[in-house]
């Protein structure tokens, strides 16, 4: 859908200022939105954080692939997965009988 070379999930701590896919399906490259299109699109990573319960549970790093920017739908597609993955991360499992 989003066109990705590659794509891997990173637990807790953030280092690091990679452009930053938005919950809305914006772009912001060191805190300033940018524009999605041909012409614009960043080198290297993105991110996209999983929220939780209003906490961060880490993060998809995404390489985007050598095709055209993904239209508006499919990045909010991808954001509301990712919310999904967040809200899975932050429910307790099993209690375990010791």
């Amino acid at each position: 859908m989003l066109g990705l070379r590659d794509c891997r999930f990173e637990f807790g701590t953030l280092p690091g200022q990679p452009p930053r896919l938005r919950q809305d399906g914006t772009l912001t490259v060191g805190g300033r939105r940018r524009a999605l299109d041909a012409d614009s699109r960043p080198e290297g990573e993105i991110e996209l954080r999983v929220y939780g319960n209003g906490r961060c549970q880490g993060r998809f790093m995404l390489t985007p692939g050598a095709g055209p920017v993904p239209p508006l739908l499919a990045r909010l597609v991808a954001v509301t997965l990712a919310g999904e993955t967040g809200a899975v991360l932050d429910t307790p499992g099993p209690e375990r009988e010791g």
